[in-house]
């Protein structure tokens, strides 16, 4: 019966579990044309 108080007693004083906090989406990191991209685009072009 002891064991079973401490068990209990244990679990009273166990701090609130927080919920887990959304995370918003990232905005898009995939490939995206930039001004660099189109200059190495136009120095590799060979006709």
């Amino acid at each position: 019966a002891l064991g079973a108080l401490a068990a209990a007693a244990g679990q009273a004083a166990a701090p609130p579990v927080a919920a887990p906090v959304a995370v918003e989406p990232a905005a898009y990191v995939g490939y995206h044309e930039t001004e660099h991209i189109r200059q190495y685009y136009r120095s590799a072009r060979y006709w």
